[in-house]
């Protein structure tokens, strides 16, 4: 199976427009979050990602497929988005909507996806894209 991630973007919200077109709100290259120096709680980030995937084969099908966030040391988000027997076109938008990601330092995130073939074939898919959130302290 020949799929790839051809696009990840990071955003504060996607809406869904008429004619399955998508609106892409706030749209980031990363992230920097001032807060000030005595919070000490973990911070909660609502964020948005649009992950565009390519199949150079036509009309793949898939039992499963999931999209996992991740930093070097753990999972921040894994979210199951297909769940059934779905076919592929060329080209695939894949959209997790309103992810909280709790942080308490400097993170980059990295993304990867799970698919399952109509075979039950494994496939991990994964992407050079990185997306940097920066914590800053300050004392205002």
């Amino acid at each position: 199976m020949n799929l790839q991630i051809t696009d990840i973007l990071v955003c504060d919200d996607v809406r869904y427009e008429e004619g399955n077109k998508h609106s892409l709100i706030g749209l980031l290259s990363n992230l920097n979050i001032n807060v000030h120096k005595d919070y000490k709680e973990p911070i909660q980030i609502p964020l948005s990602v649009m992950l565009r995937l390519h199949s150079a084969e036509r009309n793949i099908t898939l039992k499963k497929l999931s999209v996992t966030i991740f930093t070097d040391d753990k999972n921040i988000v894994s979210k199951e988005v297909i769940s059934k027997n779905s076919q592929l076109s060329e080209f695939t938008n894949i959209v997790l909507n309103k992810e909280v990601f709790t942080l308490s330092q400097n993170t980059i995130l990295k993304f990867m996806i799970l698919a399952v073939d109509e075979n039950d074939n494994m496939h991990n898919i994964n992407s050079d894209y990185t997306f940097a959130i920066n914590i800053h302290r300050t004392r205002k």
